[in-house]
């Protein structure tokens, strides 16, 4: 057996352990996943066979609840985002229910994929309300962010929102694209994995609405980021900063031939 298969193997085996499915009755079962919103809830799903060939899968309105649990007025225009966000997997929003229909040969891959869409939901909107107080490196690197921009001469605002394809997002600095390349910055003082998979959508939002022409940049404190949630915003951040090569950002400004504003 090679390392590859073997690895896999060992993987599946975990797992398999970590989920758990009981039969509802001979045509329903409910299947608890190990993906977990950020409260820390895991995702449970419904699976329904309607015919020999044909299932409904549903979240049983648990997603909406854990919005509303955490204090979210779940109205239209959230209702407007939710179905945004999770139209690429095929889900449909039918009253608080999150439901996608799919073939017997679907069903594994849709399963998967809605357990994905929902966890990106309960990250987008319930990281950041049980995020800890700004930190002290954060303050330190929004103000060095501020004199870069003010020593290079970009006019920028700082806690504007910038919109995205599926909903507006608050960042700690915006360069209107006036002649060059927009720049939206987000300053991260303690991403974890959750902000970091949080800012991941973010990121792809806002250039899919700007149609390329506002760059994503991200400064974090990487003294105390994980290694995933490291590569995760430098794989999608435009503009990844972390706190130890600072020094490099108003030259990657200039790289970047981003507008004065």
């Amino acid at each position: 057996m090679s390392i590859a298969t073997d690895v896999l193997t060992k993987y599946f085996e975990a797992q398999k352990d970590l989920i758990d499915i009981e039969a509802v009755d001979e045509r329903s079962a409910i299947i608890s996943l190990p993906i977990h919103f950020s409260a820390h809830t895991r995702v449970e799903l419904s699976v329904t066979q309607v015919t020999k060939d044909q299932f409904v899968i549903s979240d049983m309105a648990q997603t909406i609840g854990e919005l509303k649990d955490a204090g979210y007025q779940v109205k239209d225009t959230v209702r407007e985002r939710i179905v945004g966000m999770v139209k690429i997997s095929q889900l449909e929003l039918d009253g608080n229910t999150l439901l996608r229909q799919c073939s017997a040969k679907e069903l594994g891959g849709a399963i998967h994929e809605f357990a994905d869409a929902a966890k990106t939901i309960g990250d987008v909107y319930l990281a950041y309300p049980t995020r800890p107080r700004i930190t002290k490196l954060e303050d330190e690197l929004k103000e060095k962010v501020r004199r870069t921009f003010q020593q290079k001469q970009y006019f920028y605002k700082e806690r504007e929102i910038v919109p995205g394809e599926v909903e507006e997002h608050r960042v700690d600095f915006f360069i209107h694209p006036n002649g060059g390349s927009g720049l939206a910055v987000a300053v991260l003082g303690d991403p974890d994995r959750i902000h970091a998979e949080a800012w991941g959508f973010k990121t792809l939002d806002i250039k899919n609405k700007s149609k390329g022409r506002v760059i994503v940049g991200i400064v974090y404190n990487d003294l105390k980021t994980q290694e995933i949630s490291r590569h995760i915003i430098d794989r999608m951040a435009d503009l990844s900063v972390p706190a130890s090569a600072f020094d490099s950002f108003a030259d990657r400004l200039d790289a970047l031939n981003i507008s004065r504003g």
